[in-house]
């Protein structure tokens, strides 16, 4: 019944998705406590996705206790993580870094470098929240790092993005568009569905430069080389350069 749940809950069914995940609960309590705490999981990111916080917290309380119970490592630092999320919804970034930070130290434990650069990512955009730079800059680099070495390249093209975005807040537009249009190039190898909207914001970019059509067109040209050279080190470098 689970895997019902979770096909409705992936296509957006959250109605029928909890009846599914709730008979699942019903069936499995004494029998499969994995299960359980699955269900319960899936509840409560219902609830999360919809926005009831308070019934998402409960509810991933409930599987946090089933999962630590049964020694689940993946299950517990992905109900930190979820707790985190809610913290980070609710702006209490204290308490983001806090659950994201029990996540990572599980994630690092057993190896699971996927887990680690969205938390990466997300200690990124706390920082650019609190406008502190450098330090947003370094924990997108250390996510970047990660999704390079496990081929995400999805993660990789949106980290690209933030990096531009970051570099633009900080006066250097030129190099910002550069990482932008590599996170354009990047998603549009590999038919992503946000690859009308990088470029969308690539265009509203280069416009505040004043860049034509075949200006684009050569930078687009320009970055894609320099990827292959050294996987967009030099475009980094370059943006958030100290000269």
């Amino acid at each position: 019944m689970i895997w019902i749940a979770r096909t409705f809950a992936d296509q957006g069914g959250y109605d029928s998705a909890r009846i599914w995940y709730q008979s699942s609960i019903d069936a499995s309590v004494g029998l499969n406590q994995k299960e359980v705490g699955f269900a319960l999981h899936g509840l409560a990111s219902i609830d999360l996705e919809k926005g009831d916080y308070e019934a998402a917290r409960e509810n991933f309380g409930k599987a946090m206790k089933i999962v630590q119970q049964i020694g689940d490592r993946t299950g517990e630092a992905a109900t930190w993580h979820s707790l985190g999320t809610i913290n980070l919804k609710k702006i209490d970034y204290e308490g983001a870094r806090e659950n994201f930070g029990k996540a990572m130290k599980i994630w690092e434990q057993i190896g699971n470098l996927a887990g680690e650069a969205l938390i990466w990512h997300q200690l990124a955009y706390i920082d650019l929240e609190k406008g502190d730079y450098e330090a947003a800059r370094e924990n997108f680099e250390k996510a970047m790092k990660i999704v390079q070495q496990i081929g995400d390249r999805v993660c990789e093209a949106a980290t690209f993005h933030q990096l531009g975005f970051l570099a633009r807040e900080q006066g250097r537009l030129k190099e910002g568009l550069r990482l932008v249009a590599l996170s354009c190039v990047i998603d549009a190898s590999i038919g992503h569905a946000e690859t009308e909207s990088d470029i969308n914001a690539l265009s509203g970019m280069a416009s505040e430069l004043k860049y034509t059509q075949v200006q684009i067109e050569a930078m687009l040209k320009e970055v894609a080389e320099a990827y292959k050279r050294d996987r967009g080190l030099s475009l980094i470098q370059a943006a958030f350069s100290k000269d």
